[in-house]
Parts: structure tokens; sequence; C-alpha cells
């Protein structure tokens, strides 16, 4: 699933995408969200954490 996400993503600095979009891309969507929640713990993702995390967040690869 990482792969997926990371490939969905680019995996290049400065491409952004919405949770929603991003987790919509993998082969499982329900697990997409969670495994999108860990790669944001494990800072391989990253996200403005200014505003509560929505289907409409912005995500990045950092």
């Amino acid at each position: 699933m990482r792969d997926q996400l990371l490939t969905a993503i680019g995996g290049q600095p400065g491409r952004m995408m919405t949770f929603c979009e991003l987790a919509d891309s993998t082969s499982v969507p329900a697990v997409g969200r969670a495994n999108i929640v860990r790669l944001l713990w494990q800072r391989e993702l990253g996200v403005d954490l200014g505003s509560p995390l929505r289907d409409s967040s912005l995500i990045w690869a950092v």
C-alpha cells in the first residue's frame, strides 16, 4: 500500500493531492486512508496541521 500511495503522489516533494484523491488512488481506499495517516506519522507525507484533517486536506510527499 505504501508503494501505491507514494507512486500516486509521485514521490516528489511539492506535488499535492487531497486526502480523498490520494486514498481513492489505491486498490482499497479504506486501507489507503489508514496508511496515509501512518505515512504522515512517519513523516513520509506532509499535511498542514493548522486545520483538522479532512478529505479536502492537501497531502504532499516530503
